[in-house]
Order: structure tokens, then sequence, then C-alpha cells
């Protein structure tokens, strides 16, 4: 088994992250409209190349509302959050998660 030495900073920032993913999970489930997000909110909030990345990835999914090709495409908040948080992670142990 591999130790990660962490400062006391950073364990608490991975589950201050590990509770906010959490909470997103559990809203998700809840009240699943609030965890829709439009391609122009989730662009603005993660980055138009991260959610590329992401979905090319197979780590996130998107979705639409309607049978029409040029409907608008949809986010969920909590995956989002999550590999967000993820590649945070990746960070402050050092490793990419690419």
């Amino acid at each position: 088994m591999t130790t990660i030495p962490l400062t006391l900073e950073q364990l608490k920032d991975l589950l201050t992250d590990a509770a906010s993913v959490a909470v997103s999970q559990y809203l998700r489930h809840a009240d699943p409209k609030s965890d829709i997000l439009s391609k122009r909110e989730a662009e603005a909030l993660y980055g138009a190349g991260r959610l590329r990345d992401w979905y090319e990835r197979g780590i996130i999914t998107r979705s639409r509302h309607s049978a029409a090709p040029n409907s608008k495409l949809h986010y969920s908040r909590a995956e989002c959050d999550a590999a967000a948080k993820a590649e945070r992670l990746g960070i402050i142990i050092g490793q990419s998660l690419m």
C-alpha cells in the first residue's frame, strides 16, 4: 500500500470536496430538475474544453430532452462536479487523471 503525504489543508479540501460531491448526488436524486445544466451554463462553470474532454473520455454524459437533432444539450451538475473534484484530487496527489 502506498502512503500519500498530505498537508492538513489538503486533507480538509479533499473531505470538503467529497462532501460536496455527496450533496450533489443526493440533490440529483431528490430534485432531478436542479441537476440539469444547459451546455452554456456548464461551459460557464467548467469550461468548454474540460467538458468536451470529460465527455470524450466517458467521464460525463450529456443528453437532449427532445428528439430533435438541434435541441439543447444538457449535462448533469453532479457528474460535472464529480469530474472537477476528481481532477483536483489528481493534482493534489500529483497524478494526472488522463
